[in-house]
């Protein structure tokens, strides 16, 4: 069992726990919320955070890079994910569009192996598919009744998971880095469309938006340290263990099914961290185009 990779999925596990409390802190929000308010705030935040607090002591470091375009793209990831998942929740509920976001590993992977270069062996794919199929039976989701609903979720979980692949290739560069173009990128164009949908800030929302933007800086902060440490398909069944930490925080009833994916999951979790023994983790490195 390798060190390195546990202490990677303590870090995954971590930015399972910070996303369930960022789900939770949302219910802070009124109904209809604008979601460009919501994304605007949050990123806006982080970069405050940022530049107060990490600025000062990096300087120019903070925003000097040499893949721009890779970070650029991760920036749009952040900007398509939430509003797809939006439109999922408005046709499906939370509790379907979430159970299709587990798919996001999946994602990571396959553009993994399209966009960035990845070998990966049948061990690798099944520890991540196995993964998934335990937090969608643990999620318990209904029948999908909109197709429109099932396509933006599923094009939610395709964001994250081009999320997750960007984030490891970007390994190489300062997580603090990475945080403020991530942040610059979603934030400015963001506020410039706050106008089209603005709804006045009581001290409730504006407390649930800055608590929002701190948790979710703390969700990307251990993602990039998780996936700095160790692939993407050994950390998949730790990641998707935020469907436990929601069930817990919302106070979710326990039904077979639920009982079920969690088995799964765990039994996955045991079986990444066996595999991450392996001198290559099953994952060839990754070979970047000089493009992006």
């Amino acid at each position: 069992m390798s060190r390195q990779v546990v202490t990677a999925a303590g870090f995954a596990v971590l930015a399972a726990m910070f996303w369930a409390a960022t789900l939770g802190s949302a219910s802070l929000l009124p109904a209809g919320f604008p979601t460009v308010e919501i994304v605007a705030g949050r990123y806006t935040v982080q970069l405050a955070l940022l530049m107060v607090l990490v600025m000062p002591f990096r300087g120019t470091k903070l925003v000097r890079t040499s893949r721009p375009r890779l970070h650029i793209l991760r920036g749009v990831t952040m900007i398509v994910m939430p509003i797809t998942f939006e439109l999922a929740v408005n046709r499906l509920g939370a509790g379907d569009a979430l159970a299709a976001v587990w798919f996001a590993p999946l994602f990571g992977l396959a553009f993994g192996y399209l966009a960035m270069g990845e070998s990966l062996r049948p061990a690798s794919v099944a520890i991540a598919s196995a993964a998934t199929v335990g937090a969608f039976v643990a999620s318990s989701p209904t029948a999908f009744a909109s197709v429109s609903g099932a396509i933006a979720a599923l094009c939610s979980a395709a964001a994250f998971g081009a999320f997750f692949t960007l984030t490891r290739a970007l390994r190489g560069e300062s997580a603090a880095t990475g945080l403020f173009w991530t942040a610059a990128c979603v934030a400015i164009p963001a506020i410039a469309l706050l106008p089209l949908a603005w709804q006045p800030l009581t001290a409730r929302s504006a407390t649930a938006l800055v608590l929002m933007g701190v948790l979710w800086l703390l969700v990307l902060l251990t993602i990039d340290e998780a996936l700095r440490r160790a692939p993407l398909h050994l950390l998949a069944p730790f990641f998707l263990s935020e469907i436990l930490w929601t069930r817990v925080l919302f106070r979710a009833p326990w039904s077979r099914g639920a009982t079920a994916g969690l088995v799964i999951l765990v039994v996955c979790a045991v079986w990444a961290l066996v595999r991450s023994s392996d001198a290559d983790n099953g994952l060839s490195p990754l070979r970047t185009s000089a493009a992006l």
